[in-house]
């Protein structure tokens, strides 16, 4: 498993040059404790890198004191510019698979 490290930052600009979008279509999330509005809280995303056509990210949140207050996660599916689901891994994604784990992009170990 890697850090997700800031994947929107880079994947965004390439899906579109690509001609390709990855709406949500999943979500869940557990909660466990709750959070006050005046709270800080930490949220680590994690990208789960799976063959096909979809990306999931995990995800944890963290209260100020490092209670665990929910986890979650989301499944994105590839569509081209026409909103026409992909069945098979598209080119763009497997290369930016071997960019991200090759530390270019901001992955990490």
């Amino acid at each position: 498993m890697r850090n997700w490290g800031g994947y929107a930052g880079w994947a965004i600009p390439i899906f579109r040059r690509a001609r390709l979008a990855a709406p949500i279509v999943q979500l869940h999330v557990d909660y466990f404790a709750p959070v006050m509005l005046s709270e800080l809280v930490t949220i680590t995303g994690k990208m789960i890198w799976s063959p096909g056509a979809r990306i999931n990210i995990e995800y944890e949140i963290h209260k100020e004191n490092g209670a665990l207050s929910a986890t979650g996660y989301t499944v994105q599916m590839f569509i081209d510019e026409e909103g026409v689901p992909l069945m098979a891994e598209p080119a763009v994604l497997e290369a930016c698979r071997k960019r991200w784990c090759a530390g270019e992009l901001g992955g990490q170990a």
